[in-house]
């Protein structure tokens, strides 16, 4: 492991997106985002409350909110909505195949 910076406090999950910026968890449930991993991160307004995201390869957001149900974003400023019948998840990851290959 090689240390970065101290721009890199305090998130609690991270994810690389599309446009190969990064978009993390801070310790307070919000969204932040930086464009290069050495930047310092800005947090993204009404986006509470999350611990875990990814994005998906048709550029929809998921994250796992702090009821544990899956709540999902079209772009990163756009509204939570959840997804029905998904409580109990604790984490989330995308995978780079498709499972049924």
């Amino acid at each position: 492991w090689v240390y970065l910076n101290d721009n890199n406090c305090c998130v609690i999950s991270i994810t690389q997106l599309l446009d190969n910026s990064f978009l993390g968890v801070g310790r307070d449930n919000n969204l932040y985002k930086k464009r290069v991993i050495t930047d310092k991160w800005s947090l993204i307004e009404k986006s509470c409350c999350v611990n875990s995201i990814t994005q998906l390869s048709d550029g929809q957001i998921i994250g796992v909110g702090m009821d544990f149900f899956l709540y999902t974003k079209s772009d990163i400023n756009a509204e939570w909505k959840i997804v029905k019948n998904s409580d109990a998840v604790i984490s989330v990851s995308k995978f780079n195949t498709s499972l049924t290959d």
